[in-house]
């Protein structure tokens, strides 16, 4: 099935999206500086990612990530609970993040913990919104290191009970994006962080990666299967500031189009493109509401800086 969504465009201009006829050269009303094409693939469940995770201790031994069935997760440095991190507080820092407890239970109140300052892990959130649960949606994996420029990946348990594919139509796919020395001499050059030239311990988090950059996107396509009825591919617009030792923030825009129906091949074109807020993620979502067994996600369009 295919969809050619012209229409959306003055309801887009309503929501602060805007939908625009594509221009020779400037791809829009607002031009691209030397857009590059943008894509993201899900081709199973369960491969979008909620979180990225980094050690920046000082430990030799590195630091390492672990979630548990239920979505706890455990931060350690040389496989020893780290004592910088924990959620809820209980006095002596354990580090683990309990996402029953209402104090950790979004992805937002989990990336604000592991983001406080004396921390030795950095957090930021890819496939996904502040406000999403964390509760019972991540994926079980054992423990792994968290060392890597890369980061850790913590994914989503898609078939549980987040009933949803999400991608993030962003180049900035792992962590070193999205984190900056801090000034100074290195802490530990034994740290595994330093075979990169980097400082090892402080390294902070950019306020805002996506400033001076502009999304748009074309076309989308899925094959899903759920039962019941889908709530719809939602198009996502995220203003969001991350925070070093402080509560990060997140403005979200949302369009929703229809959603195809389970099992059916199901096409979404934007001739005219949907454009996302400036300085901003956008966030392309197939919600399936109740129930998500099966699913193949693709979503494509442009990403590049804007006249300002």
């Amino acid at each position: 099935m295919k969809r050619l969504t012209y229409a959306a465009a003055a309801v887009l201009l309503v929501l602060g999206l805007a939908a625009i006829p594509a221009q020779s050269q400037s791809y829009g009303f607002v031009p691209l500086l030397n857009p590059d094409p943008v894509s993201g693939t899900i081709g199973a469940i369960n491969g979008d990612v909620a979180l990225l995770i980094r050690y920046i201790g000082i430990n030799a031994g590195g630091g390492e990530v672990t979630v548990a069935a239920g979505g706890a997760i455990t931060l350690s440095e040389a496989t020893v609970a780290t004592d910088t991190v924990e959620c809820p507080i209980s006095g002596v820092a354990a580090g683990i993040i309990d996402v029953t407890n209402g104090d950790c239970n979004t992805l937002g109140e989990v990336v604000d913990v592991i983001n406080t300052e004396g921390s030795s892990f950095r957090a930021v959130i890819l496939d996904g919104l502040r406000t999403d649960s964390s509760n019972n949606t991540l994926l079980a994996a054992g423990i792994a290191t968290a060392d890597s420029k890369d980061g850790y990946k913590v994914y989503w348990d898609t078939n549980v009970t987040n009933f949803n594919l999400s991608i993030a139509l962003t180049p900035y796919r792992t962590i070193d994006h999205y984190l900056t020395a801090a000034s100074g001499p290195k802490t530990d050059t034994a740290a595994v962080g330093a075979v990169w030239g980097f400082i090892t311990n402080g390294e902070k988090l950019i306020d805002n990666v996506y400033s001076g950059t502009r999304t748009v996107l074309y076309r989308a396509n899925e094959t899903v299967t759920y039962t019941g009825v889908g709530t719809g591919l939602e198009i996502h617009s995220v203003e969001t500031r991350n925070k070093n030792g402080y509560l990060g923030s997140e403005t979200v825009t949302t369009y929703t189009d229809l959603l195809g129906a389970s099992t059916v091949a199901t096409e979404y074109d934007y001739p005219y493109g949907i454009y996302g807020k400036k300085d901003a993620k956008l966030l392309i979502r197939v919600n399936c509401a109740t129930n998500l067994s099966a699913g193949v996600f693709r979503a494509y369009g442009l990403f590049g800086n804007y006249q300002h």
